[in-house]
């Protein structure tokens, strides 16, 4: 990554009380300005998944029994405003987005299609905004 760019001395591990996973797409996991990475390493305990379409993943392999997944994706259902319900494990979709609706296709079914109240510009500028209320995959997760 540019030295312009780099967040490396920035870099903090959190814990979070819910279960998060990433799906990768697997061109997006050679990228240095990947999201998914990031997470990975800002969050030590998330679940992380390459996605190829050749070599399909099983919903036992990344679903953690007794947990109701939730897929990150903006043509979800509304977010419910209270808090968050007990036993949820989070996916977020990493890569472009032509990448991220082939992953979800292959694994829609696995869980509960949820959108976030994401508006405006992205405060980030990792990469450009692919569009209104398009954020990346780390921006979901914040």
């Amino acid at each position: 990554m540019a030295p312009r760019w780099c967040i490396c001395v920035g870099l903090r591990e959190i814990e979070i009380p819910l279960r998060v996973d990433v799906l990768m797409h697997y061109l997006e996991a050679f990228r240095p300005s990947s999201t998914g990475d990031l997470l990975k390493r800002v969050i030590p305990a998330s679940g992380h998944h390459l996605y190829r379409k050749e070599r399909p993943l099983l919903r036992e392999d990344m679903v953690l029994p007794g947990k109701e997944l939730w897929i990150l994706h903006p043509l979800g259902e509304s977010m419910p405003e209270n808090q968050l319900p007990e036993g949820i494990q989070v996916l977020l979709l990493d890569g472009n987005w032509q990448q991220a609706g082939e992953m979800y296709r292959a694994i829609g079914s696995w869980g509960r299609r949820v959108s976030l109240p994401m508006k405006g510009e992205s405060r980030y500028w990792l990469r450009a905004q692919a569009g209104a209320g398009r954020f990346s995959t780390m921006e979901s997760l914040l």
